[in-house]
């Protein structure tokens, strides 16, 4: 048969393997046969059939082998392919039905819960964009989702306004900008021409060195130049410090001799644009000063133990720790230094309750404050050093009124145990991230990457070099611990020396809270930090106004107390604390968003 018409299938079916569009000649994907110019006559289809061919009666078989195989026409290829489209059609139809439902069921409980003011809208917002900005990296890094420049630049109206003599450093950063990972346009992609990474769409593509797929391997330069991507064309590795120790002096980084380079870097994304505000990624400068061994282990690990959807926190655990040894310290000196009789164990307990609910009630109500100055960073959770001191003294004060006496002598001789307390519980502070610091260049900065600190959970500085504040606090609460212990007897027994604690401990928290890092909006922290700083002052003043310093505080008991006694309220104390504070369940959630 000479003369075969084309198979209607090729003209009327609705899925086509080439572009609609007439000025694209070839197809952006692979095609299934040579390239036909478009002026030559489109070839008619072979006859293809299923019987087999009659061979002479004296032909005789002289292989066992079969013949090569025979390839399908085209219109039997279209049909499957069409199959297979219809599929995935269907399953994307599925599949945004069902992401449908459930944006459509998370946007009305985010509606309700905003209705009863039970989440502030700002604050889902920043966290929202936090947390998609985590997921798109996790879920990158595991090769799912598809990856695209979303610049809308077209690339060849692009005009750079530096220029970088690459000839003459080429041996010097070898080609390292050729080694990073970025994401194509959509205009790089369909115009065909560079190449991606078909296992991970749609990332420029790279050889087995880590090059890009474009470098002349021979004479280091790039292949396809002209047409190089616009990511390729904003670079600028002047402000890079992964490749570049110093850009001026010719010095390069001495990671580019590490093969693993840049996977030896955390975060060895190309930046999109040469004004970049924030500088290269804060994972490349991890390399540059090294971390400060055993402080960055214990910023490592804000969690210390998980079991069955419970875990312990590391602030809880140093808390609990500060605590116990304060009520020793504290509890031992009202008997052993004063000859007094112990605080009741039942006063003790009230009084860690008490410094619970108001370490956590100034918690809501600077979120409180917070949401009326129109803040939109508000943490949900934590605790203030303050709410639970103000929580402690008006406990105090409420036992003046029945004995003021051993109210007096309570509060003098707990000042050196708040230092050492305080001390310890700002180590606490520095493992699990909050009261951050700074970020700083400094030689001594810390750097939180687990996502459970709330440097990284809250304030989304993950791998940010920090200045250690929480170590500076730690040292401020040592320092009280020492003066107030060498401290004579004469200022115990008057409230003189938890004055002088007070106005000591405000006036150092007021020189150091300066360097802590605050968002932008972050008002209601500062506000309320002001105000009781000049409170504390006060009622220091108040307290050491008093009148002359008295005599030694006269024992009351001959006996000294029971070493027993002062250790099972330190560790009745300490275990409290440690359930208060450390213990925490694991939030978790079921199909239907309950947690």
């Amino acid at each position: 048969m000479s003369d075969v018409k084309e198979h209607p299938a090729q003209s009327a079916h609705p899925y086509s393997l080439r572009p609609e569009r007439p000025d694209r000649v070839e197809p952006p994907f692979l095609s299934l046969q040579p390239p036909v110019p478009p002026t030559a006559p489109r070839p008619a289809a072979r006859e293809f059939s299923f019987q087999t061919p009659q061979k002479p009666a004296s032909a005789a078989i002289t292989s066992w082998r079969s013949p090569g195989p025979v390839r399908p026409p085209l219109d039997v290829i279209r049909r499957e392919v069409a199959r297979g489209l219809r599929y995935a059609h269907l399953r994307s139809n599925l599949n945004t039905t069902e992401m449908i439902q459930i944006a459509s069921l998370a946007q009305a409980t985010r509606e309700v819960l905003e209705e009863r003011k039970l989440i502030a809208a700002q604050e889902v917002e920043r966290r929202q964009a936090v947390a998609a900005q985590r997921l798109s990296k996790e879920y990158s890094s595991k090769g799912m989702g598809v990856s695209f420049n979303q610049a809308d630049t077209d690339k060849y109206q692009h005009k750079s306004d530096f220029v970088i003599d690459c000839e003459n450093r080429i041996q010097l950063c070898k080609a390292a900008c050729c080694k990073l990972h970025f994401a194509l346009s959509r205009q790089d992609v369909e115009e065909g021409i560079v190449r991606w990474d078909f296992g991970n769409p749609y990332r420029i593509a790279q050889g087995a060195d880590s090059y890009c797929v474009h470098l002349d391997r021979e004479r280091k330069c790039c292949s396809i130049y002209e047409a190089r991507p616009l990511t390729c064309r904003t670079y600028d590795c002047r402000k890079d410090d992964r490749i570049w120790v110093d850009f001026d002096r010719r010095i390069p980084n001495p990671l580019l001799d590490d093969p693993a380079w840049p996977r030896n870097a955390r975060d060895a994304e190309v930046t999109e644009t040469p004004a970049d505000p924030g500088g290269p990624p804060a994972a490349a400068r991890c390399e540059t000063s090294p971390p400060n061994g055993i402080v960055q282990s214990l910023v490592a690990r804000p969690v210390f133990y998980r079991f069955r959807g419970w875990y312990v926190s590391a602030y809880g655990a140093f808390l609990s720790l500060g605590f116990g040894l304060g009520i020793l310290y504290w509890v031992a000196s009202i008997g052993f230094r004063f000859r007094q009789a112990l605080p009741p164990l039942y006063f003790v307990a009230g009084l860690v309750l008490v410094v619970f609910l108001g370490s956590r009630f100034l918690v809501e109500l600077e979120n409180l404050v917070a949401v009326r100055l129109g803040q939109a960073t508000v943490a949900a959770r934590g605790h203030t050093f303050y709410g639970g001191l103000l929580g402690g003294l008006l406990s105090t004060a409420a036992l003046a009124w029945t004995q003021p006496q051993e109210a007096l002598l309570y509060a003098d001789s707990a000042a050196a145990a708040l230092g050492l307390g305080y001390a310890l519980g700002k180590i606490g502070c520095l493992a699990s991230g909050c009261c951050i610091g700074r970020p700083t260049s400094g030689r001594f900065a810390v750097r939180y990457a687990h996502e459970m600190s709330k440097a990284v959970a809250f304030y989304d500085l993950k791998e940010t070099p920090l200045a250690p504040l929480q170590l500076y606090e730690a040292a401020l609460g040592l320092g009280l611990f020492v003066l107030f212990s060498l401290l004579p007897g004469g200022f115990y027994g008057q409230g003189r020396a938890i004055g002088l604690f007070l106005i000591f401990l405000a006036v150092g928290r007021s020189l150091l809270l300066p360097f802590r890092f605050r968002f932008t909006d972050e008002r209601a922290a500062p506000l309320f930090g002001s105000l009781i700083h000049l409170g504390l002052v006060a009622a220091g003043i108040l307290l050491l106004a008093k009148g002359a310093p008295a005599t030694r505080v006269a024992p009351k008991t001959a006996a000294p107390p029971s070493l027993l006694g002062i250790l099972f309220i330190s560790c009745a104390v300490s275990i409290m604390v440690f359930y208060l504070f450390g213990v925490h369940r694991t939030e978790t959630r079921t199909k239907d968003g309950a947690s």
